[in-house]
């Protein structure tokens, strides 16, 4: 096995039997010791989201960055189903962000913080998005093969909380300090089917 991780020079030479120090050819080939993962750093805006068009966070976006060339794998699940798997090329410090909504992904690209955000690709979600909990894996892959992996969830909720049984103590009050209806009390009960998602 090749003992030093990193650049390896291999040299190939050859001479006619019976000879021992007469080097007729040689050459060389430069081979890539890399038995370390990447490093991947992952992030995201929103814990939930509501792609509902009425322009209030209607997509969640996700950060990726991999300190070596290589690819990204990106598969996102709900309730245990893929419904989506992205792989692009990754090169090493590029910047990605991966916006998701009920249209699908599009998947942005810079080279530098300074940059702007270039459009790589898109791709569309055939099936309407049911509300839940949404994981997504992404999986930093280098160019020998090594692997770091990284997670996420997110909650996809397109209803609006209810409010009920709105009430109020004292619509008339006078808050002067003589002891006479000097407060009220407002009441209302506040209700959310994902309410136990939300974190």
């Amino acid at each position: 096995p090749l003992p030093i991780e990193g650049k390896n020079i291999i040299f190939v030479t050859s001479r006619p039997a019976g000879e021992d120090n007469s080097v007729r050819t040689c050459s060389d080939i430069t081979i890539v010791k890399d038995t370390t993962a990447p490093e991947m750093v992952m992030g995201q805006n929103l814990s939930a989201f509501s792609p509902n068009g009425d322009g209030k966070y209607d997509s969640v976006d996700f950060y990726l960055k991999s300190n070596e060339s290589g690819k990204f794998i990106f598969p996102v699940t709900t309730d245990g189903a893929l419904i989506a798997n992205l792989e692009f090329p990754a090169k090493a410090d590029n910047e990605f962000d991966i916006n998701f909504s009920s249209d699908g992904f599009k998947i942005y690209s810079r080279k530098h913080v300074y940059e702007k955000w270039v459009l790589s690709s898109e791709v569309p979600l055939n099936d309407t998005l049911s509300e839940g909990q949404y994981r997504i894996s992404a999986y930093a892959i280098d160019e020998a093969g090594n692997t770091v992996c990284s997670t996420a969830e997110v909650l996809l909720d397109v209803q609006k909380p209810k409010i009920e049984n709105l009430n109020i103590s004292e619509q008339r009050f006078s808050p002067n300090g003589d002891g006479y209806k000097d407060a009220t009390e407002i009441r209302f009960d506040l209700s959310d089917n994902l309410s136990n998602n939300l974190p």
